[in-house]
């Protein structure tokens, strides 16, 4: 009986204790945009043991998973989607997929716009290291001393500011 019973154990324990592989299926099926648009290298990944497989040109795809894997739908232009695995045959198994949204930036691409200011800012930079070189102070108006402004009416110098500009600078070297 004990003998009976020793060389049933190792049986008894490897259909116990053994690991058995679950059932696994093939599932297949196509990937579509919301317009009915079948998509090309969109990449099907299972959670379960990270295996990838990517869409035909028509858009279908096929891999071998386990009863209730869960599958991720990922494509730059389609929005990431979370799908099941079942039983199903790939004609029933369409999965309609929305548009991945971006939001940019607004870009200002007006180059006339900021050309004219920078044009606008290097005349009053000039404006002012002319004054400044001359020790010229502009007679107050709305241009704000540029005198490239073609919207300012006056000369912007006087009979004296006119007089200092031709006399001699006196050396202190003398």
């Amino acid at each position: 009986m004990r003998i009976t019973l020793l060389s049933l154990f190792p049986f008894f324990a490897l259909f116990t204790f053994g690991q058995t592989e679950e059932s696994t299926f093939v599932f297949s099926g196509y990937i579509f945009s919301k317009d009915s648009v079948p998509f090309e290298n969109v990449y099907l990944i299972n959670y379960r043991d990270t295996k990838i497989v990517a869409t035909n040109e028509k858009g279908f795809f096929k891999m071998n998973v386990q009863a209730g894997d869960s599958l991720m739908i990922n494509h730059i232009s389609l929005k990431p989607t979370v799908i099941h695995a079942n039983g199903n045959n790939a004609k029933t198994n369409r999965f309609y997929i929305e548009f991945r949204r971006y939001q940019i930036k607004a870009v200002s691409t007006d180059k006339y716009k900021r050309e004219k200011e920078n044009l606008i800012k290097n005349m009053e930079n000039i404006s002012f290291s002319i004054a400044k070189d001359l020790d010229y102070r502009p007679t107050q108006n709305d241009s704000g001393g540029n005198a490239y402004n073609p919207s300012r009416v006056s000369l912007g110098i006087d009979l004296k500011g006119f007089f200092k500009l031709f006399e001699k600078k006196r050396h202190k070297n003398r």
